[in-house]
């Protein structure tokens, strides 16, 4: 067990707390030091909100704003999947935001009983998956060697792989147990807890900066 204490005097407007900057360079010292120290561990973290948001904006590369106002409603005896590497590419973000966004979906859409809306969504998802993401890692996917990059794009493939094999689960029980099968080599996928929505990890001012990126590819290859 690991104490991350998050004062009651931080950012106070006088100086007798932490400030900002410091609290958020604590927590990325934490982390890294204990992603060193349990390599290969599963770790649990128990902690207050701030704590999270200061992780999210470490692990994911984003702006303090992001991280800390970006992020509504997260609410205590929340859990959130926190990978063991820092992910410094914004497709690779961008791509777990969606994910999660796509599992708030379909739990929205099955809570309402409504197939069609969750089916909708599953299937934009996939074309951000295969036209984007997966395009445009490609060279990330064929470099040489194993780099941190090219390692981080083969694990985030393989997580939002098994995420989305548990997400169509209901919709696609055959086409999806052989997938999740084949990507975890467990028993069966329907055996597994349906995901839950991680809002920690949805970015929308990347989010934004992606649609207007996809936006101008679209436009230069009307143009072409």
């Amino acid at each position: 067990m690991v104490e991350v204490r998050h004062s009651s005097h931080i950012w106070s407007q006088d100086d007798s707390g932490e400030t900002r900057d410091a609290f958020c360079e604590r927590i990325a010292i934490w982390y890294d030091r204990i992603i060193a120290e349990f390599s290969g561990k599963r770790i649990l973290v128990v902690s207050h909100g701030g704590v999270f948001r200061a992780l999210n904006k470490h692990v994911q590369g984003i702006s303090y704003e992001d991280a800390f106002h970006g992020t509504k409603n997260l609410v205590n005896a929340e859990v959130a999947e926190v990978p063991a590497y820092v992910r410094g590419n914004p497709l690779d973000r961008f791509i777990i935001g969606e994910m999660e966004t796509l599992i708030g979906k379909t739990t929205d859409a099955l809570d309402a009983y409504d197939l069609q809306r969750g089916a909708r969504a599953i299937t934009e998802f996939m074309d951000d998956l295969t036209n984007w993401y997966v395009r445009r890692s490609r060279r990330r996917f064929w470099e040489s060697g194993m780099s941190d990059d090219k390692r981080a794009a083969y694990e985030t493939l393989h997580r939002v792989l098994v995420d989305l094999t548990r997400v169509m689960a209901p919709f696609c029980p055959f086409v999806s147990e052989s997938v999740y099968r084949a990507l975890t080599g467990k028993e069966s996928v329907h055996l597994e807890n349906y995901p839950i929505f991680e809002r920690t990890w949805v970015s929308q001012s990347l989010r934004s900066d992606m649609k207007k990126t996809k936006d101008l590819v679209t436009l230069g290859l009307a143009l072409r």
